[in-house]
C-alpha cells in the first residue's frame, strides 16, 4: 500500500468520523433533544408514517404543545421510545399530563404521558430510508460481514493487468 492510498484511508476515516459526530452531537445542539433521529419501527402511525422512516424531531416546551402534534417520547419504566398522535393534553393544577394514540390504532394509549417523558416533537420525516437501520439493527452479522468486505476491498492491491483485461472486454 502507497502513501496516497493511506491518505485515502485516513481521509475517509476522518470524513466518516466527522459525519458521525455531527449526527450524535452536533444535531442534539442545534434541535434541542438527545433524540433528534428517529426510525419508525411499527404501523401505528400508518398511513402518516410508515415502517421505515426516519423521523426528524426537535426539543420543544411541553406547554407549547397541542391536540394533533406527533410526538416522540420515553415509554414509561422503559427505555422503549414511541411515536404517537397527542388526542387530549389534561391540566391538572400546576401538572400538564398527555394523552397519545396511534393513528392506525383503535384506541388511545392506555397510560398517559408525562412531560419528563417527552424527547421531542415530530418535525419532519424521510420516507423508507430508515429500512437500512432496521435491517443492521436485526441483523448485525450483516454490519460487521460489510465492514470486513470493506476492509478487503481496501487492502488488496489492485492487478493493472486485471484492470486493462477489464477495460478491454467492456469496451
Amino acid at each position: 500500500m502507497d502513501k496516497k492510498q493511506i491518505k485515502q484511508i485516513v481521509l475517509l476515516a476522518l470524513i466518516v468520523i466527522g459525519i458521525y459526530l455531527f449526527f450524535t452531537y452536533g444535531l442534539r445542539l442545534i434541535l434541542g433533544t438527545d433524540t433528534p433521529l428517529a426510525v419508525v419501527e411499527s404501523g401505528s402511525m400508518e398511513p402518516t408514517l410508515n415502517i421505515g422512516d426516519i423521523l426528524i424531531s426537535k426539543g420543544v416546551n411541553v406547554a407549547n404543545l397541542k391536540v394533533g402534534d406527533i410526538i416522540i417520547y420515553q415509554m414509561p419504566n422503559s427505555n422503549t421510545l414511541i411515536v404517537h398522535r397527542i388526542v387530549e393534553i389534561i391540566k391538572s393544577g400546576n401538572q400538564t399530563l398527555i394523552r397519545t394514540k396511534g393513528d392506525n390504532n383503535p384506541v388511545e394509549d392506555p397510560w398517559v404521558v408525562y412531560p419528563s417523558q417527552v424527547k421531542g416533537l415530530v418535525i419532519f420525516k424521510i420516507p423508507y430510508l430508515g429500512y437500512v437501520s432496521l435491517v443492521f439493527e436485526k441483523t448485525p452479522q450483516l454490519y460487521f460481514a460489510l465492514v470486513l468486505l470493506l476492509i478487503i476491498l481496501i487492502f488488496i492491491p489492485q492487478s493493472k493487468k486485471t484492470n486493462s483485461a477489464f477495460y478491454i472486454c467492456v469496451k
